[in-house]
């Protein structure tokens, strides 16, 4: 079927540019009319293509003031809890090597 085909009441094929920026209702070759899909460009497919299923993309200007003053409170309470659990691994490490340099010595003197 070429695209030049005319069919009766002035209808015709559509090309693919013009099918691609057709907005409204089509008529298939059987007579049956439906609204036409909207096509993507090829960039927006390629896109579609290479991201993770089921995964959702976050973009910071799309979220609320909420979601962002959310967001700084987590990670300011993420800092606090890190910085307090570090002394304690620092307190402990400390107290490991002075074992260790304890044992040592001992070991030392005594054997």
């Amino acid at each position: 079927m070429s695209q030049e085909q005319k069919y009766d009441e002035g209808t015709r094929v559509l090309s693919e540019e013009e099918l691609r920026d057709f907005d409204g209702t089509t008529i298939d070759e059987e007579g049956r009319t439906y609204d036409a899909p909207r096509y993507q460009s090829s960039q927006q497919e390629q896109d579609q293509f290479q991201t993770i299923p089921n995964m959702k993309i976050f973009l910071w200007n799309a979220l609320s003031w909420n979601w962002k003053l959310g967001i700084a409170v987590g990670i300011v309470m993420l800092i606090i809890v890190l910085f307090a659990l570090a002394k304690f691994i620092i307190a402990g490490a400390f107290v490991i090597i002075l074992a260790w340099l304890v044992m040592r010595l001992l070991g030392k003197l005594f054997f």
